[in-house]
């Protein structure tokens, strides 16, 4: 049996009998397959991010290692190839990139880095609480104070119609 690598993650049972038997595709598979179960989950992205990244996939593995908020210095050029990728995307754009399961996650759930990163982008200041990103990319936090005026101006324009109309 192989020496443990200490700068490994540590894997789910069922993942590491693949990565074991060097069945690294499979393995990616059974975390994507939970990470869309659980939602997001950083030792479930870091994971991922960990077997992309043996398998060679960069883009993809930073793309994970990224979300996961980890920092770890192997882990960094694979995050610098996907942010790359990604530097001229605005924050809808950047966000559209991310599976829907991550895209739901509220804002205030989300590591520091990633949340640097997603201002950096344009992120509303006041973007907390439950809001999700999923929200950020359809734009719904920014407009929902302005639907709200909109809806309030609408119906003091109705009431008073509907007054000045009785009173004539």
């Amino acid at each position: 049996m192989p020496a443990p690598d200490e700068s490994r993650p540590t894997f789910p049972e069922k993942v590491a009998r693949h990565l074991e038997a060097g069945e690294l595709g499979r393995a990616r598979e059974v975390l994507a397959s939970r990470l869309a179960q659980s939602g997001f989950d950083r030792d479930l992205l870091e994971q991922l991010g960990w077997v992309l990244l043996k398998m060679g996939d960069h883009a993809e593995a930073g793309r994970y290692l990224f979300l996961s908020g980890c920092q770890r210095s192997d882990y960094r050029p694979s995050i610098d190839v996907f942010l790359g990728r990604c530097r001229r995307s605005n924050l809808r754009q950047f966000v559209s990139q991310w599976s829907s399961v991550l895209r739901r996650t509220p804002v205030q759930d989300l590591p520091a880095p990633v949340l640097a990163e997603l201002s950096a982008r344009g992120m509303p200041l006041d973007c907390k609480g439950t809001a999700c990103l999923e929200d950020l990319r359809h734009g719904r936090v920014t407009r929902s104070r302005s639907r709200t005026r909109l809806f309030v101006l609408v119906l003091a324009v109705l009431a008073t119609y509907i007054v000045l109309r009785s009173v004539w």
